[in-house]
């Protein structure tokens, strides 16, 4: 995205001076595409790493720590992308909060 603002200023005589400056703003969907699937499959590796290991009992901590990630790159990216997230952040708490197995 590129954009551009203008100062003007007023010289003796009725002369007008203008300066002008740009500045360009690269936003997610400009870039590459394969940069931009793999920044969107960081909260699936954690969604996917969460599941796998929902069948071991000894990894609630891990999990713990997945999903806060989880939960804190979607406040992190806040009004963006991070709010489609956030229903399945708030999920993967719940689920390792509602975990009762003892570990092995």
């Amino acid at each position: 995205m590129r954009s551009v603002s203008c100062t003007g200023t007023a010289l003796p005589g009725g002369a007008h001076q203008e300066e002008c400056t740009s500045s360009s703003k690269s936003l997610l969907e400009d870039g590459d595409d394969r940069a931009v699937l793999l920044l969107t499959a960081i909260p699936l590796a954690f969604t996917a790493t969460a599941l796998a290991l929902t069948r071991r009992a000894g990894y609630k901590a891990l999990r713990w720590l997945l999903a806060s990630v989880f939960l804190c790159l979607c406040l992190l990216t806040g009004f963006t992308i991070g709010i489609f997230y956030l229903p399945a952040a708030l999920i993967s708490l719940a689920a390792v909060a509602a975990d009762r197995r003892q570990p092995l």
